[in-house]
């Protein structure tokens, strides 16, 4: 999740806040990963219901364009991806989208696999 989380860092995670709410577009979340060996840092960029696309080195949802602060680095242009997740689902990605194992390899990510968003960060 660079570059706003670097290894060695401490991220505290509330395990409760999806509870009460959902998960939102760009919160760091906790995930289960799709093999389930160990939890990962992810972005939420889409939302049930959503067309989210990675095309021409950017982010679509729902064909507008949306804006990414937060990338360690570029897209490449010829990154093709698109998914509607499904009601509970949701596509998350790595900060660092040239190293990262993601939704682009698993597909979007139930909501009971998102552990919580991280609150805090050390």
């Amino acid at each position: 999740m660079a570059p706003g989380f670097r290894d060695g860092d401490l991220a505290v995670v509330s395990v409760r806040a999806f509870r009460i709410r959902d998960p939102a577009r760009f919160e760091v979340v906790l995930a289960r990963n799709e093999a389930g060996a160990r939890d990962e840092l992810k972005r939420v960029v889409g939302l049930p219901g959503e067309r989210v696309q990675i095309q021409d080195g950017g982010l679509l949802v729902d064909g507008v364009p949306v804006p990414e602060p937060h990338l360690a680095g570029p897209m490449p242009d010829d990154w093709r991806f698109e998914w509607r997740p499904a009601p509970g689902e949701y596509v998350v990605l790595g900060d660092n989208r040239t190293a990262s194992t993601d939704s682009r390899h698993y597909g979007p990510v139930s909501r009971d696999d998102i552990i919580g968003p991280v609150i805090r960060r050390f």
